[in-house]
């Protein structure tokens, strides 16, 4: 037996034991305004070319997906927080912070009006088009939105800007029917030009108008051709914006006078993500004005706002 007080000679240090690899864990979610990572593969569909439907098994599982989709959790596309409105895209927060929601505008053009009086924008101007149906400015957070689906490839935002954008239209409508106005027949989503269309891999319209036809019930269709290639209409003075387009839209040859297709409805909506002078959406409508078609709504997830008006207003 040793001695109370002897002296213990530690013996050499315990080893750690060998360190395990953590076990996998899925990625940590994105932001909604992440940026996505790259993509080159996208086709023209706008699905990145790993979730083309190349296989069966791809088209079963995109088939299933559909199915599920409706009882599927969804995050607002602004904050990221889990939404209790199915045909919502945006948290009731998120959407009642929206910039200019309940600006005063002008029918015609949506811009914004500081009082009740005549419009600036279409005393200067001319539209083809007949009303305009805003979801809100095009200002902060709704830009970053737009820009995360236009610039970065993040369809899921068009999908929330279209249901959030039905919101109003579907108010518009019923505000339409009661002033005796025809109902909205086709939806048809500005088109971009091939080369665009290459480039991008998708039409940010086309995603938004997805959505807002199906949640208002209303058809998709797209008459209109980009026959040229133009410069982006944001960085041209005011003043070159509509020489840009001339000639920019033409009439598919399905829906030409004396076609076999039926005509197109009295009542047509424009869908487009933002409108600044309306230059874009007054040339697609003139094509379809001259196409016999007797009304024209512009119906935008954005529109810029003047200057001279204050960045959020209230209808009084």
């Amino acid at each position: 037996m040793l001695d109370a007080m002897q002296t213990i000679t530690p013996g050499p240090p315990a080893l750690d034991p060998p360190a395990l690899d953590p076990p996998a864990l899925d990625p940590p979610a994105l932001d909604p305004l992440t940026p996505a990572p790259a993509d080159r593969s996208r086709s023209a569909s706008g699905l990145p070319g790993s979730m083309r439907a190349s296989a069966p098994w791809q088209r079963c599982r995109e088939a299933a997906l559909r199915a599920l989709d409706p009882w599927l959790p969804r995050a607002c596309a602004l904050c990221g927080a889990t939404l209790t409105q199915r045909h919502a895209g945006l948290c009731r927060h998120c959407r009642l912070d929206l910039p200019g929601r309940t600006r005063l505008r002008c029918q015609r053009c949506g811009g914004g009006l500081g009082a009740a009086g005549p419009c600036p924008d279409c005393a200067e101007t001319g539209f083809a088009f007949d009303a305009t149906c805003v979801l809100a400015d095009y200002a902060p957070p709704l830009d970053r939105l737009i820009g995360a689906l236009k610039f970065r490839g993040q369809l899921a935002g068009g999908r929330a800007l279209g249901l959030e954008t039905a919101r109003v239209l579907r108010r518009w409508q019923a505000d339409n029917a009661a002033a005796g106005g025809l109902p909205i027949g086709l939806l048809i989503a500005v088109p971009l030009s091939e080369a665009r269309l290459r480039e991008r891999g998708f039409n940010q319209s086309q995603a938004i108008a997805t959505a807002l036809g199906q949640r208002c019930e209303i058809a998709l269709g797209q008459p209109l051709i980009r026959a040229r290639a133009t410069l982006a209409q944001s960085g041209l003075p005011l003043a070159e914006r509509r020489t840009n387009l001339l000639d920019a839209f033409v009439l598919a040859a399905a829906f030409t006078p004396g076609a076999r297709n039926p005509a197109l409805p009295g009542h047509v909506a424009l869908v487009d993500d933002v409108m600044t002078t309306g230059a874009t959406l007054h040339a697609a409508a003139r094509v379809l004005r001259l196409a016999g078609v007797r009304q024209i709504t512009a119906v935008v997830a954005a529109r810029t706002r003047r200057p001279d008006l204050p960045p959020s207003a209230s209808q009084t």
